[in-house]
């Protein structure tokens, strides 16, 4: 919820939880086409156009 609030509402609940998982496990990347990851300055999305 921590993530979710810090972000107010623009990243989904879900992504706030992917980011939380991803926090408590050191991955720092994530393969995914939603941008809203790019929101999180501690996460590389990695995707291709």
């Amino acid at each position: 919820m921590e993530i979710f609030l810090k972000y107010d509402g623009t990243l989904s609940f879900a992504d706030s939880v992917s980011v939380q998982i991803m926090k408590e496990l050191k991955i720092e990347k994530i393969v995914s086409f939603d941008s809203d990851f790019d929101k999180v300055k501690e996460i590389i999305r990695i995707y291709q156009d």
